[in-house]
């Protein structure tokens, strides 16, 4: 049995990162979560003063 080794390159742009790039990703997503929680937070307080404002205005027509 022959086992045949091939050295393939990768094209220029595709590799692998460094190490510094692996590091900086927890922060990265650390950072984005909490950006993305607190958007979350804002959309739904808005999302209950409409409410608030619709039932308030409902209630002036009746």
């Amino acid at each position: 049995m022959r086992i045949h080794i091939i050295d393939i390159d990768q094209p220029p742009g595709i590799g692998m990162a460094s190490m510094r790039d692996m590091d900086a990703h927890p922060t990265i997503v650390s950072t984005a979560l909490v950006a993305k929680i607190a958007a979350e937070a804002a959309k739904k307080v808005r999302s209950e003063v409409c409410e608030v404002i619709m039932a308030v205005s409902m209630q002036q027509v009746s």
